[in-house]
């Protein structure tokens, strides 16, 4: 096996011997739930070309996929990758030639200084007015790595996270990104990206856009299997430096955006689809709320540039421009919010 195993239980190589009350995923005191060692035996005698180890690979990957991210099974060839911190930034894009996206689909070691130099990359060839950073869909083990991601764009000393033996803190610097930042989040939002995203919201770093995350940033226990496999166990708490967990209920997103799983994934790989989008993928109006006219065409949001002209030209005080060739549509809603908020902070920076 080459690859982490979404987990769906403690000791997944126990399953047959230890865990007879879980099936499938489903809770122990649930009525509807048979009897493992009932339904195993009667697979053995009845179900023709199943045998021991089929049931055995069968519960472990049950097990495994029902309590993930709590447990996760690794291999030599996982940890190997998990140390290519540069992978786990899958993508890099500058929006309207002002706002930085950077997706990362989970958090290794590494990846801290992989970001800074992607971030100073992206500013060298445009002055960049924000960044928006994507963590939907990311997880990661390394909470260590979460804090020196967020100590990047905190100027002072101050607690970051912290766990049972551990407290971790940002330094006094004069280099901390200073930009704008937002974080888009969703349900799958977990582990190492879950703490980052908390971590960059309780320093008052970015605003959080997205749905509440996982609950899921716990620390970890590695184990040695006989096959020479390891397994992850969750088994400590993680912190915000004020002492907030970061499990069970998730993070609250500063503002929430409910989206399908499924859309969102396609909005991933392209903002701008129009195809295929539920009703929560509307595209946001110029007011800022998710909707569409009464002809069913797609509301196509107004930039600032366009919003003064057509202030000027209302009042007379303007003359009317050739209008330009309209720039795609973003219809991914929480990217959309996040380019919204980014505009606003600019605009009203430069007001003052």
């Amino acid at each position: 096996m080459s690859q982490v195993k979404h987990t769906c239980g403690i000791w997944a190589g126990l399953a047959l011997i230890g865990v007879t009350s879980l099936f499938c995923g489903r809770s122990a005191d649930a009525a509807d739930t048979p009897d493992f060692q009932e339904v195993r035996k009667l697979v053995l005698e009845h179900l023709k070309g199943v045998n021991e180890n089929d049931l055995n690979r069968a519960a472990v990957e049950g097990l495994l996929n029902a309590f993930y991210p709590r447990i996760a099974l690794v291999t030599n060839q996982l940890d190997q990758a998990l140390d290519a911190a540069s992978g786990a930034i899958a993508k890099t894009v500058v929006f309207e030639r002002a706002y930085g996206y950077v997706r990362l689909t989970s958090v290794p070691a590494g990846l801290a200084r992989a970001l800074g130099s992607t971030i100073s990359e992206l500013e060298s060839k445009q002055k960049l007015a924000g960044l928006i950073l994507d963590l939907r869909f990311a997880d990661g083990f390394d909470f260590r790595e979460s804090a020196a991601i967020a100590d990047l764009f905190v100027e002072t000393e101050q607690p970051l996270l912290k766990w049972t033996g551990t407290s971790l803190s940002s330094t006094t610097k004069t280099n901390a990104i200073g930009l704008p930042v937002t974080v888009l989040v969703n349900r799958q939002t977990t582990g190492a990206a879950e703490a980052l995203a908390g971590v960059l919201q309780w320093t008052g770093v970015s605003l959080t856009i997205g749905s509440p995350t996982a609950g899921q940033a716990r620390v970890y226990r590695e184990f040695p299997l006989n096959n020479g496999q390891k397994i992850r166990v969750a088994s400590q708490t993680v912190e915000l430096g004020d002492g907030t967990a970061l499990t069970d209920t998730g993070l609250t997103p500063d503002l929430v955006v409910t989206v399908d799983a499924d859309v969102e994934r396609a909005h991933l790989e392209d903002p701008f689809a129009t195809k295929g989008e539920s009703a929560g993928t509307a595209a946001l109006g110029a007011d800022g709320i998710a909707g569409s006219e009464a002809s069913g065409r797609e509301r196509r949001r107004l930039n600032e540039s366009e919003l003064i002209r057509m202030r000027g030209e209302t009042l007379g005080t303007g003359p009317k421009e050739p209008e330009e060739k309209q720039a795609p549509l973003i219809t991914d809603p929480s990217l959309a919010r996040a380019l919204d908020f980014l505009k606003g902070w600019a605009a009203l920076k430069r007001q003052r």
